[in-house]
């Protein structure tokens, strides 16, 4: 009689029932399993570190370029203020040289006896004031601006009359 353990079975796996199949399957396939969640799970550890650098070097980069921004924010400010001193400027030369051909104007509707004071410009009006010693040459000033150059309105804003030195010393609005 020989007695003895056999470590190889007999039977071959189609021969077990389905639940020995399945944990004979289970303990092959599940070694292959747990390897590979492993490999995974250190791939995604080894990963941490990467990402965490990658992330370090930003924050560094985002620090450093909020550094020059706010370097450079009294550049832009100033530049900015020049930008719109330069455009105030464009708009004065364009005004000035409107405003000229219509000192031109006046000057050259004005009778020889009448005496300009003061000429101001406001948003589309010019206001004129001066004296005159004959109150017909201020009405012969309204006329010429108004047939020679064809202003929208001319309005007399105030005329008085001094006695002391009988002059008439007036104010018209020359609406453009």
């Amino acid at each position: 009689m020989k007695t003895g353990i056999e470590l190889l079975t007999k039977k071959k796996l189609e021969e077990y029932t389905f639940g020995k199949k399945l944990l004979i399957w289970a303990s092959t396939i599940g070694r292959i399993i747990i390897f590979t969640v492993q490999a995974i799970v250190l791939a995604v550890f080894a990963c941490r570190f990467v990402l965490d650098k990658e992330i370090s070097d930003q924050i560094s980069l985002m620090e450093h370029r909020s550094t020059l921004v706010s370097a450079g924010q009294q550049f832009e400010k100033n530049y900015r203020e020049a930008q719109a001193k330069i455009k105030a400027i464009d708009e004065i030369k364009k005004t000035n040289f409107d405003l000229s051909q219509h000192l031109a104007n006046i000057i050259a509707s004005q009778p020889p006896k009448l005496i300009l004071h003061d000429i101001a410009y406001e948003e589309g009006i010019i206001q004129i004031t001066g004296e005159v010693k004959n109150p017909n040459l201020i009405a012969q000033i309204a006329t010429n601006l108004k047939k020679t150059y064809n202003y929208k309105r001319i309005v007399l804003t105030a005329n008085s009359y001094n006695k002391g030195s009988e002059d008439y010393k007036f104010s018209i609005q020359i609406y453009l």
